[in-house]
C-alpha cells in the first residue's frame, strides 16, 4: 500500500492524489446523505400509510357511531327511553392506542359517552317517575300487556304517550284535544269504558276510573316539578347534540391532516 501511494505520488503528483481522495470522500458522504434521505422518505411514506390506516380503521367508523349516538339522543325524547349502550367503532387494536395520536379527541369521546349514559338514565328515571305519578293519581295499575279480562288498568302505552307529550308540547296539545272516553268495543268488556285516541286504547275500566285517567293526563303538565324536569332534560339534549357535533368536527379536522403526532406500538 505504501509502495502504491509512493508510486502514485511520484508519478501522478500530490495534487492529483488530493483530488482523488477528495472525490472518494465526497462520494462516501454523498452516498451516506442519499441513504439518510431515502430512509427519511421511506419513513414518511410509512407514517402516511399508518395515518391513512388510522383514518380508515378508526376515524371513519367513529363518525358512523356518532350518527348512531345522535339518533339515540332523539330516541330518548321521542320513544320509551332505555339505557345508553356505548358502541366500539372497530375491533382493531388501533382504536386502543388512538389516545397516543389523538389525545384530545379520545378524551372528548369518553366524556361524550359518559354524558350520554347519564342522560339516558335521567330520561329513564323521569319516565318511571311519570308512571308512578299516573298510577298514584288514578289508583290503577299500569300493565305492559293489554288484556281486557284483567281490567281495570292503565296500558303502558299511556305512560309512553304521557312521557313523550310532556317533552313535546305540540304532541301534548294534540293528545289532550283528542283523548276520548267511550264505551268499550271489546266483546269481553262490554260494560267497561275505554280511554281512546288515534286507534289506541290507553286505559280500560269503569267510566269514573277511565275519566280519572283522562283528567290525570290533563293535570300532569301543570305540575311544576314535572315541567321543570322536562325542561331540564330538553336543555341537556340540546347541549349533548352540540357536543356530539363538536366531536364530529374534531374527527373531520383530523381526517384532513397530512401527518400525526405521538407514537404507538404500531407506528413505523
Amino acid at each position: 500500500m505504501e509502495y502504491l501511494t509512493t508510486w502514485i505520488i511520484d508519478n501522478l503528483g500530490t495534487v492529483f492524489v488530493s483530488t482523488l481522495i477528495s472525490a472518494i470522500v465526497s462520494g462516501v458522504v454523498s452516498y451516506a446523505f442519499s441513504a439518510r434521505l431515502e430512509k427519511k422518505r421511506s419513513l414518511r411514506i410509512e407514517r402516511k400509510d399508518h395515518l391513512n390506516e388510522l383514518k380508515e380503521v378508526v376515524l371513519f367508523p367513529m363518525l358512523e357511531v356518532l350518527d348512531s349516538y345522535s339518533s339515540s339522543l332523539k330516541y330518548f325524547i321521542n320513544e320509551t327511553p332505555s339505557e345508553f349502550m356505548s358502541i366500539r367503532p372497530t375491533n382493531s387494536k388501533l382504536f386502543d392506542v388512538s389516545h397516543n395520536h389523538f389525545p384530545k379527541l379520545m378524551e372528548k369521546w369518553r366524556n361524550l359517552e359518559e354524558k350520554l349514559l347519564r342522560y339516558s338514565q335521567n330520561c329513564r328515571a323521569f319516565y318511571e317517575g311519570l308512571g308512578e305519578h299516573l298510577a298514584a293519581d288514578v289508583g290503577l295499575p299500569i300493565h305492559d300487556s293489554f288484556n281486557v279480562t284483567k281490567q281495570p288498568f292503565i296500558s303502558r302505552s299511556y305512560q309512553n304517550l304521557l312521557y313523550r307529550s310532556i317533552l313535546k308540547p305540540q304532541l301534548y296539545k294534540d293528545a289532550l284535544s283528542g283523548l276520548d272516553v267511550k264505551k268499550s268495543t271489546y266483546a269481553d268488556a262490554q260494560e267497561a269504558y275505554e280511554l281512546y285516541w288515534q286507534g289506541t286504547t290507553y286505559a280500560i275500566g269503569k267510566e269514573k276510573q277511565v275519566q280519572k285517567c283522562k283528567t290525570a293526563f290533563e293535570k300532569m303538565a301543570e305540575k311544576v316539578d314535572i315541567t321543570s324536569k322536562a325542561q331540564s332534560l330538553l336543555e341537556e339534549e340540546r347541549e349533548l347534540s352540540k357536543e356530539t357535533k363538536e366531536v364530529e368536527n374534531t374527527i373531520r379536522d383530523i381526517i384532513e391532516r397530512k401527518d400525526y403526532s405521538g407514537k404507538c406500538q404500531y407506528c413505523p
